[in-house]
């Protein structure tokens, strides 16, 4: 089917849902689902391998029988890709050369029905030594050091032990692989002397389920090591793979930073050769993974940084402690023992901007940091008071410090973009409840709620107090009102989704002098593992974006929505121009533009080749590309899709196509629009059809979709809803897409042609 148009009067919105699938023949009344769904990866047998093996690969999904192609995400890696015992398995005969690195690797699949998202596997340096099943539950398995023990927990309470060998003054290093795999296993590892006494355990726990054990043997003999999950889960995604033997294993790094030219660090740790120092080069501004000490593999990666322009100078903590801070200029130090917190005085003027930022836990650190800039005497300096003006409490269940919905116990007072205080954390609202049944929604990025004035989302209880703020300056008085007046600091804890547990807080100087920024750890940890680096600088406004497919798949003749998210870094909100490069002949991707403030757009994939072209399978080096006025002066960036394995693939004609009549729908600040929807029904397709409007500028939102969004039932023909557009919302032209999809697993969706709405300046008498 082609797109048609229809005589509706603007702004209405009519869209027309029909089939691309062949008509069933006259007579027949056999009623059809789904028919075209992309293939499905999730998983790989086995999860691991041996470096330089040979082995056979068992990946299953649905719909993968017939794939054409296995991709790596290490060049290194290459194999033949053979049909499976089903429709829904494929074979990877393949090898892992010896100049493959360690660690856990990807692989996808490419099909007639799609690339597939791509599953992990490990793997390893060492000799692969199976878990046999031994008579006795007290029997042990004897192995020789080092290997990689792999095992499953097949029932409820089992426990796995393996007997080795040591030394007296041995330090054998035990590390479990499960859950960079997909395996449920939680670890408990336990080493037991002759008499069966334990001389050293590690437990894994709910943030890091595998464990790591050192064992220094205190006597020549033998020992055993027992394996157990500590929760007694049990079943075939219960399994685990334990690197053990007498590995070089670095706890940390010192300094974890280096001028650009490069330098020397020192590791700590066990099995270290040549002392542990190693000399470390490369470009300004990179990430040095060292692998290797002394030409022996370490058991995990250790990461330095190099400096980059307008770091300023690497300084080490004695030396910062007592001179001070320059800004710009870095400080390399350690948490050297529990509770112990390091400060560095520094330099600002009035109004001056200086941007602190922690890299820690992404070079590898155990530091989980929280940094404050205070005056000299420790007292603290406020950033901004919260004026209190509704308030209610949380409710129904207890929530996380990532999930994007809170339960109000009521939103009467509360508002689309209200800045809402829950115990500690700043947040906005994004959409308010849809039903009593639902949660108040809050602005979030790849599925992270974010923190406003630099606070840090955390774990709240049920009746946890929320309130809706005003933000006012330092230091502003207000008349009472019963709630109470918060003054934040400035302090920072988590620095959001793109840093993860590393801390980042910009500081605007309230007057001329000097001040003192402090950094701890945030649970009071401390020792050499707690290592960190600490950059004070000017901040440098920027972006990164990311593509939230990695293999976009088209259906023939059709659009897609694919949505882009920012990271915004060092406060920059501008907006930003946003395309792809690489696309195949035929297959176009219109412009879009990331609003300023805004987090994500959607980008709209099309296959533009004429009506009943032959299917396309072809690869395509994606890369995500953004521009935006930054400082006065354009800034590009490229950001390769998927690493640069992307792959865009021609589905298929799909089950639903979509046709909207307007060109264009024009709503104003605090009115509603209807949109009138039909669907046709060919071949006997009779599954439910969910409706959307895509790429919708933030404010503007559909009304009344119910707990399963906007419907066209098994039994309707036509539905008619509204779209809202809030009060504060600025006048504005911004593309948007009409879509359906089908409930499938992956699901289709896919889109009308671009429909331009237009948000109208606000007028009194547009208000309804």
């Amino acid at each position: 089917m082609r797109d048609s148009t229809f005589p509706i009067a603007a702004p209405t919105l009519t869209l027309v849902f029909g089939l691309l699938t062949a008509v069933a023949p006259a007579g027949s009344a056999r009623a059809q689902g789904v028919k075209v769904a992309p293939a499905l990866l999730t998983s790989v047998t086995p999860p691991g391998i041996a470096r330089g093996a040979s082995v056979t690969l068992t990946l299953d999904g649905a719909r993968i029988g017939d794939a054409t192609e296995a991709v790596f995400s290490d060049p290194s890696i290459r194999g033949s890709v053979a049909r499976g015992a089903s429709v829904n398995q494929a074979r990877i005969t393949l090898r892992a050369t010896p100049a493959t690195p360690p660690g856990i690797h990807r692989v996808f699949l490419r099909t007639p029905l799609g690339a597939t998202g791509s599953v992990s596997f490990a793997v390893g340096a060492w000799p692969e030594i199976s878990q046999k099943e031994a008579a006795g539950s007290d029997a042990a398995q004897p192995v020789e050091l080092p290997g990689t023990l792999i095992g499953r927990m097949d029932r409820v309470g089992d426990e796995d032990s393996f007997d080795f060998a040591a030394r007296k003054g041995d330090q054998l290093v035990f590390e479990v692989v499960a859950a960079p795999i997909r395996s449920r296993f939680s670890s408990s590892l336990a080493v037991l002397d002759a008499a069966g006494a334990v001389v050293v355990e590690a437990v894994g726990s709910d943030t890091t389920p595998d464990s790591l054990l050192i064992f220094e043997a205190p006597n020549n003999g033998r020992y055993r090591l027992r394996v157990r999950d500590f929760e007694n889960a049990a079943g075939g995604d219960v399994y685990y793979r334990i690197n053990a033997g007498p590995l070089a294993y670095a706890r940390a790094a010192f300094p974890l930073g280096l001028p650009a030219t490069g330098g020397e660090v020192t590791l700590s740790g066990v099995n270290l050769a040549n002392g542990g120092r190693v000399r470390v080069s490369g470009r300004s501004g990179e990430t040095v993974n060292l692998r290797e000490v002394g030409g022996v593999p370490l058991l995990r990666p250790v990461s330095v940084a190099l400096a980059a322009e307008g770091d300023g100078i690497e300084h080490l903590e004695a030396a910062a402690s007592q001179a001070g801070l320059p800004v710009p200029g870095v400080v390399n130090g350690t948490l050297g023992s529990p509770g112990e917190a390091d400060s560095f005085r520094f330099r600002a003027r009035k109004g001056e901007t200086v941007l602190f930022e922690v890299q820690a836990r992404r070079l590898g650190s155990r530091l989980d940091s929280l940094i404050e800039v205070v005056e000299l005497d420790g007292s603290r300096i406020d950033r901004a008071t919260l004026r209190c003006i509704a308030e209610t409490v949380t409710v129904l269940n207890d929530r996380d410090s990532v999930t994007t919905g809170l339960r109000f116990l009521a939103w009467n007072d509360f508002r689309v973009n209200d800045f809402v205080f829950v115990r500690g954390e700043v947040l906005k609202i994004s959409a308010l409840p849809r039903g009593p049944d639902d949660d108040v929604r809050l602005r979030a990025i790849r599925g992270q709620r974010v923190g406003y004035l630099e606070t840090t989302p955390s774990g709240h209880a049920i009746n946890t107090p929320i309130y809706k703020v005003q933000i006012h300056p330092p230091g502003a008085q207000f008349p009472p009102n019963g709630m109470p007046i918060i003054r934040l600091p400035y302090q920072n804890d988590d620095g959001g989704p793109a840093l993860g547990k590393d801390s980042m807080l910009t500081f605007v100087a309230p007057r001329d002098g000097e001040y003192r920024v402090r950094l701890r750890d945030v649970r009071g940890g401390g020792g050499s593992d707690h290592t960190y680096r600490l950059l004070a600088r000017a901040p440098q406004p920027d972006f990164k974006l990311a593509l939230a497919t990695e293999q976009p798949n088209v259906p023939a003749s059709s659009r897609i929505p694919v949505d882009v998210t920012v990271d915004r870094l060092d406060g920059w909100n501008g907006p930003i121009d946003v395309w792809l490069e690489g696309l195949p002949q035929g297959i176009t991707a219109p412009r879009t533009t990331i609003e300023e403030g805004e987090m994500t757009a959607t980008l709209l994939i099309s296959d533009d080749r004429p009506a009943g072209s032959p299917g396309l399978l072809r690869a395509a080096r994606l890369a995500l590309e953004g521009a935006s006025m930054i400082g006065g002066r354009r800034v590009e960036r490229t950001f390769p899709v998927a690493g640069g394995m992307a792959a865009v693939t021609v589905l298929p004609v799909p089950d639903l196509s979509v046709v909207s009549a307007p060109a264009g729908v024009k709503i104003r600040p605090g009115a509603e629009e209807w949109v009138d929807v039909a669907i046709r029904r060919n071949g006997g397709y009779d599954a439910r059809v969910p409706l959307d409007i895509r790429n919708l500028p933030f404010g503007v939102r559909i009304l009344d979709v119910g707990l399963n969004g906007v419907l066209v039932t098994e039994t309707e023909t036509s539905r008619r809803f509204q779209i809202y557009c809030e009060p504060w919302v600025k006048p504005m032209k911004r593309m948007v897409y009409c879509t359906a999809k089908t409930e499938s697993t992956p699901a289709v969706e896919v889109a009308a042609a671009p429909v331009v709405l237009e948000v109208l300046p606000s007028t009194a008498g547009g208000l309804k």
